[in-house]
């Protein structure tokens, strides 16, 4: 618990150059998403009540006031697009140009001695391949998340008024994809630490060969240093493929389970 504590308290000043500054433009782009997710379950209620009047139902909207949601509808999601288009990736440029101007400032303020112990392929790995990893995995999946939320939200009080036995059995059967989530999300949260690691090492590796070139060339080891970057390489690119084969495996699992719930919820209907 402690050493969790420490790792939170070290990381703390670096996640908040993220939003310093910067929160106008992440509130707008999360409320564009929140808007978003509202926006699609405004959708789903629209065609049902489309495929209701088209049946006939009785007590349904007309087709003209339904023709103005649906118009009205468009139009909404045209001006939230808008607003998530110049917020968000305004906002992402922002937070990763102050997270990497902060880290290299705090590498600048090392002294000599330090700055020698320690390998200088961590940091050009944390400024390049581990930032990208926090833009793509992080910070952009942040305002996924808020879409999602409000999805699952208005999508569980609808269905607990449309049918409070059929919210009860969703509820229950959506408890399969959940677990299964849970259990292979560890595996993948060490695939990624595997890939963050192979990567310092190939970048060590490169930058020494580089560096080195005309040593090489002068004791004519190019066959042993292609040898070494061959090496590297493969391992590198063997963690992203364990990756990429967990991250499929998990989004399979879902599909599957989500799959059973979904017939699960027909079959008690």
């Amino acid at each position: 618990m402690d050493d969790k504590r420490s790792i939170r308290a070290l990381r703390r000043p670096y996640t908040a150059r993220f939003f310093h500054q910067n929160r106008l433009a992440f509130a707008l782009a999360v409320s564009s998403s929140v808007l978003v997710g509202g926006i699609n379950l405004v959708l789903s209620w629209v065609m049902q009540q489309l495929v209701d009047a088209v049946s006939g139902t009785p007590g349904m909207l007309s087709l003209g006031w339904l023709s103005v949601l649906t118009a009205a509808t468009i139009a909404a999601v045209m001006l939230v697009s808008l607003l998530y288009y110049l917020f968000m990736p305004r906002f992402i440029e922002r937070a990763m140009r102050q997270y990497k101007e902060f880290v290299f400032e705090k590498l600048m303020a090392k002294s000599i001695s330090s700055f020698q112990d320690e390998a200088t392929t961590t940091y050009v790995s944390a400024l390049s391949n581990d930032a990208n990893s926090i833009e793509v995995n992080a910070l952009e999946k942040l305002f996924d998340l808020a879409t999602n939320a409000i999805l699952f939200v208005g999508a569980f009080v609808m269905m607990l008024l449309y049918s409070p036995l059929l919210t009860l059995a969703a509820v229950a059967l959506s408890l399969l994809p959940l677990a299964a989530s849970m259990l292979a999300g560890n595996r993948l949260a060490t695939a990624e630490k595997a890939v963050s690691n192979r990567n310092k090492s190939f970048v060590a590796t490169l930058t020494d060969s580089l560096g080195g070139f005309s040593v090489v060339k002068s004791f004519k080891a190019e066959k042993e240093i292609f040898q070494l970057f061959a090496q590297d390489n493969r391992e590198a690119e063997g963690a992203k493929r364990t990756r990429r084969q967990i991250a499929t495996l998990i989004g399979a699992i879902g599909a599957a389970t989500g799959a059973v719930a979904q017939l699960g919820v027909f079959l008690v209907g």
